[in-house]
């Protein structure tokens, strides 16, 4: 799926309370793909007694061992930067990945160091204009390449202080959502077949998309059929 389909995956994870990855998305090429990620999503909710609580346990046990304190009290409420330093929550989010293959957002850099990069980046820029107007406008495209190369510098330096949990994954409650979003679904659980997903479907994708009803079935491909860019 392209650009055009990130609003779509959002409003989509929102409507059946799931996650949906990366990897997920891009094999998403019909709409039937689609409302088939759904249903298995929907028809896991019903066989596992309560997902979320086993994935607020499964971070917990995590934390715990990262911490190395059996007893830590990690409430839904918590907040990941209260309780893990910085280094504990980057190895938190490697063992979720390495330990039990949960992709989770990747982590930010904190909100100094991304307004510094902006403001570093947008300051680069004017001064390659203001520069290249000054000495001779020729040498435009040369000082803007040089502040492309810095500012791209500057974001590969700074990599490393990605620490900062996503804002939507702010409390280690949030944090076991979403992970559960990920095999099952929250929302709209009263739908049991592939038809009455794709009822539920359909009007999301022409919101989204701008196309009519009718050309809005399984078969249908998002890129050939849809129009999705």
């Amino acid at each position: 799926m392209g650009l055009d389909g990130v609003e779509l995956i959002i409003d989509i994870e929102e409507y059946f309370g799931i996650s949906i990855q990366d990897g997920e998305a891009e094999q998403v090429r019909t709409v039937g793909d689609l409302v088939t990620l759904i249903q298995r999503r929907i028809d896991a909710a019903h066989a596992t007694a309560c997902p979320t609580l086993s994935s607020f346990l499964l971070v917990r046990t995590c934390v715990r061992q990262i911490v190395s304190n059996d007893r830590l009290r990690v409430r839904t409420d918590s907040r990941v930067v209260d309780v893990l330093t910085a280094p504990e929550r980057v190895r938190l989010w490697r063992r979720l990945a390495d330990l039990h293959g949960i992709r989770l957002p990747a982590l930010r850099r904190s909100t100094v160091v991304q307004q510094l990069l902006w403001g570093g980046g947008a300051t680069l820029f004017l001064l390659a204009l203001v520069l290249a107007g000054w000495i001779d406008l020729a040498l435009l495209p040369l000082t803007i390449t040089v502040a492309v190369l810095l500012v791209f510098a500057a974001h590969l330096s700074t990599l490393a202080l990605r620490r900062h949990p996503p804002e939507a994954l702010d409390t280690f409650g949030e944090l076991a959502s979403h992970i559960s979003g990920m095999t099952v679904a929250s929302k709209q659980l009263h739908l049991q077949t592939f038809d009455s997903i794709l009822n539920e479907v359909r009007p999301i994708i022409v919101q989204n998309l701008g196309v009519e009803e009718n050309e809005v079935v399984a078969e249908a491909s998002f890129v050939n059929d849809l129009g999705m860019s």
